[in-house]
C-alpha cells in the first residue's frame, strides 16, 4: 500500500534539486568532459572502427555500456562532500568507482532492463520503477549494499515521496528513451553524424543526470532520518550536514 503524501514542506523540491545539481555540474564540468573523452569517446571511436565485426562489435557494446555505467557513477561521486580543496580530481572518481564497478554494472543492467520492459508494456510500469529505482547508484556508492541490497534500499527511501519524485524520474529518463529510439531509427555505427550526436549527448547531458539522482537521494537521507547502512555508514550523517549546508549557500548565493 502506497504511504500517504507527505506534507509540502517535507516534499522533495525538484526546482531546487535541479539547481544543486546544476551548481555542481558547473564546477565540475570540465573534468566531467575530459572523464567523458575517456571513457565515452575512446569506446565510440571504437564502435565506428569495428568493419561490421558481429563479435567484435558485441564486444565494444559491451565495453560501451561498462564505460558508461563508470561515467555515470564518477558523476554522481561528485555529490559526495569532500574536504578537497578544489574538490575530487579526475583520479579520485575515476578510483572512487573503480572497486564497485562489477556491482555496478550488474546493478544498471538489472534495473535498466527492468525500467525499458516496463516503458515498453506500459508507460505507467516504466515509470514506476525509474522512481522506486531512482537512487540505487548513489545508495551503492555512498552506503555499499550489494545489488539487490540496493534496489530495496531505494525502494525504501523513496517511499512516501514517489509521486513528488516522478516528476525528477521522468527528467532523468526522458532523455535516455528519446536516445534510444533515435538510435534505433539511426544507427551509430551506420553514421558518423548520429555517432557524434549520441557521444556528445551522452557526455553532456549523463553527468547533469546522475548528480541529480545523488542529491536527490541526500534530500531522501535527510527526510528519513537514518544514517543509511554499509560500508560508509559512519560518515554518511556527516556527509548529509556538509552537504545541506553547501546546497543551502549555493541556493541562496
Amino acid at each position: 500500500m502506497e504511504p500517504k503524501e507527505r506534507p509540502e514542506a517535507d516534499k522533495i523540491d525538484v526546482r531546487a534539486a535541479l539547481g544543486v545539481s546544476f551548481e555542481i555540474y558547473r564546477c565540475y564540468f570540465w573534468k566531467l568532459m575530459l572523464l567523458a573523452l575517456i571513457l565515452v569517446v575512446s569506446v565510440e571511436v571504437m564502435y565506428l572502427q569495428q568493419n561490421d565485426s558481429d563479435v567484435l562489435g558485441l564486444v565494444v557494446e559491451i565495453i560501451a555500456f561498462v564505460t558508461l555505467t563508470w561515467f555515470w557513477a564518477a558523476s554522481v561521486m561528485t555529490v559526495k562532500p569532500t574536504a578537497k580543496t578544489g574538490g575530487y580530481s579526475l583520479s579520485d572518481l575515476i578510483a572512487a568507482v573503480w572497486p564497485k564497478l562489477f556491482w555496478l554494472v550488474m546493478l544498471t543492467a538489472v534495473t535498466d532492463v527492468g525500467i525499458f520492459f516496463g516503458f515498453g508494456l506500459l508507460i505507467a510500469p516504466g515509470l514506476f520503477l525509474s522512481v522506486i529505482w531512482l537512487v540505487v547508484v548513489p545508495v551503492m556508492l555512498f552506503e555499499g549494499p550489494g545489488v539487490f541490497q540496493s534496489m530495496s534500499r531505494s525502494m525504501k527511501l523513496t517511499e512516501g515521496h514517489r509521486m513528488n519524485l516522478l516528476w525528477i524520474a521522468i527528467i532523468i529518463w526522458l532523455p535516455q528513451l528519446v536516445e534510444a529510439g533515435l538510435g534505433f531509427l539511426f544507427p551509430a555505427n551506420e553514421s558518423t553524424l548520429a555517432a557524434v550526436g549520441f557521444t556528445a549527448a551522452e557526455s553532456l547531458l549523463y553527468p547533469f543526470l546522475a548528480i541529480l539522482t545523488a542529491v536527490t537521494y541526500y534530500r531522501l537521507i535527510a527526510f528519513s532520518g537514518e544514517g543509511g547502512s554499509g560500508a560508509e555508514v559512519d560518515q554518511l550523517e556527516a556527509d548529509v550536514g556538509t552537504f545541506d549546508d553547501r546546497a543551502s549557500h549555493r541556493l541562496e548565493g
